[in-house]
């Protein structure tokens, strides 16, 4: 029941829909279901995780029928019905909450994590249909774009949130059409689902090596040259590099699009970090990487993946595909 300001009284409406604005349900339940994760960590010393409804309970090849037991009594005991037809038994690749952890490379120090193939799936299923209709409503898209930023949080890479700022409603067009700019993210998207490249979490990541580069556009003695050098966790040089930039190259810069620019250097600034990335591959492979640029302009771009300069955000997209394949950054 509601004042209604046109009837100058209070009025009562029927939902549709569980009240969880009205009513804080949700962050009741999240407390109800740590409330049981704490007493099997303290009191049952089980080796655990909870994430909303979807516990992950690990355990050691020998002891895993007895903590299949323990866990099973544990709910019985306090009155909680459990999915039994979403129970998996133990294994090196689990699923949760449509996460597959894959843990076979432990011993190794390596980590995958993935989409569970059945919501990646259904997710590619969608986003086709939207691209081959080409139409979508207000509705769909924001629920579209949920479903989507939840799987990109299991793909490394920057691109994937680039495009998901173009599944907006913004975007879409009379009629409930989509934009060609909504298209374009909407296939980057479709078509990073399909690579099957899960993220990477490696004991490699503890080293973290610096890249430093640098760039200069003389036009007064027609030279403009690249550099960069990579730096390990200990501050030694493990590899460097300088370039001439062929002047072609450099002409090409200043009349794109049909302009007459005096300078470049932005775009030379933008073209060092892409050639770092990819000649010192062999020093920053599933390392963290730290990137130094003197140019803040350069910096901004790349810190959001955007910008209006054509060659500059060519030369963005090409860093973020190298970082993929690094897997690190």
């Amino acid at each position: 029941m509601l004042y209604c300001p046109k009837a100058k009284g209070p009025v009562i409406y029927r939902q549709r829909v569980l009240p969880f604005g009205a009513k804080a349900s949700v962050t009741s339940f999240i407390r109800c279901a740590y409330a049981l994760w704490y007493p099997g960590v303290r009191g049952l010393k089980l080796s655990w995780s909870t994430y909303f409804d979807d516990y992950v309970v690990t355990s050691t090849p020998a002891a895993s029928k007895h903590t299949e037991l323990v866990v099973n009594l544990f709910f019985s005991i306090l009155g909680w019905k459990v999915a039994t037809d979403k129970q998996v038994s133990f294994d090196a690749c689990c699923v949760a909450f449509g996460v597959k952890l894959d843990l076979s490379r432990a011993a190794q120090g390596l980590v995958h994590i993935d989409n569970a193939e059945k919501r990646r799936r259904e997710l590619q299923a969608d986003i086709q249909r939207v691209l081959d209709t080409g139409k979508l409503s207000c509705s769909e898209c924001l629920r579209l774009r949920g479903r989507a930023q939840f799987a990109s949080g299991q793909l490394f890479g920057r691109r994937a949130r680039r495009a998901l700022g173009k599944l907006t409603p913004q975007e879409l067009e009379k009629g409930g059409r989509i934009s060609r700019t909504m298209r374009d993210g909407l296939t980057f998207l479709h078509t990073l689902l399909g690579r099957e490249r899960p993220r990477e979490v490696s004991r490699k990541f503890d080293e973290t090596v610096h890249v430093y580069v640098d760039a200069s556009f003389k036009p007064d003695d027609g030279y403009c040259g690249l550099g960069g050098m990579v730096l390990n966790s200990k501050g030694e040089i493990e590899a460097w590099f300088g370039e001439r930039v062929p002047g072609g190259l450099v002409q090409g810069l200043l009349t794109e699009g049909g302009e007459d620019r005096k300078t470049v250097i932005f775009e030379l600034e933008a073209l060092a970090i892409v050639a770092a990335v990819k000649k010192f591959t062999r020093w920053l492979e599933h390392r963290n990487i730290v990137i130094f640029t003197d140019n803040e302009g350069v910096h901004g771009a790349f810190v959001r993946c955007k910008t209006e300069n054509g060659a500059g955000q060519r030369l963005i997209e090409a860093t973020c595909e190298a970082e993929e394949l690094l897997g690190g950054m």
